[in-house]
């Protein structure tokens, strides 16, 4: 399989719209002169990303995936993408403790509970015991990091496995 993007290509778009997006809310006559950045504009800035890079890869293969934002997982928890039968927590700097790892794990085991997936992307997760401990806990079938070579490809492949095991 070939892909469309890569680690690098990704991150490209993501940067390239973060900036396009502030300098263009930064217009609004309500920011003044203020730099628009806000709580939750990188992190949404990140899943447009992914979503817009997913589109383009299942166009390169003449297949149609759906994909859902903010879908539901159980009561009012969230998670970023549904992409077919695998919901996809996105994190631009990975988890920020060892309790957000345990939440993943407990979103995989309902997920997999109404048989689905439950899939962990980040752009990178610096800090080693947790890179470890989202390894360890969700498997490497469901952990792809943006700053590991050849993950873009690898969790593009997954999507399609799990679309062909409906």
């Amino acid at each position: 399989m070939i892909s469309v993007f890569n680690e690098a290509s990704v991150i490209a778009v993501f940067e390239r719209n973060l900036e396009a997006a502030k300098r263009k809310l930064s217009e609004l006559e309500i920011c003044g002169d203020s730099t628009c950045n806000f709580r939750g504009l990188t992190g949404w800035i990140f899943e447009r990303t992914i979503h817009y890079c997913l589109i383009k890869e299942f166009e390169a293969l003449a297949l149609t995936m759906s994909i859902q934002e903010e879908a539901p997982l159980v009561g009012r928890v969230r998670v970023d993408l549904l992409v077919g039968r695998a919901f996809i927590e996105l994190k631009t700097a990975g988890c920020f403790s060892q309790d957000e790892v345990q939440k993943y794990a407990r979103y995989r085991e309902i997920a997999n509970g109404c048989g689905q997936e439950f899939l962990f992307l980040t752009m990178a997760e610096t800090y080693q015991p947790n890179r470890v401990a989202l390894l360890k806990i969700l498997g490497m079938e469901a952990v792809y990091f943006l700053d590991t070579d050849g993950d873009w490809t690898r969790l593009v492949r997954r999507l399609l496995e799990l679309r062909d095991l409906k």
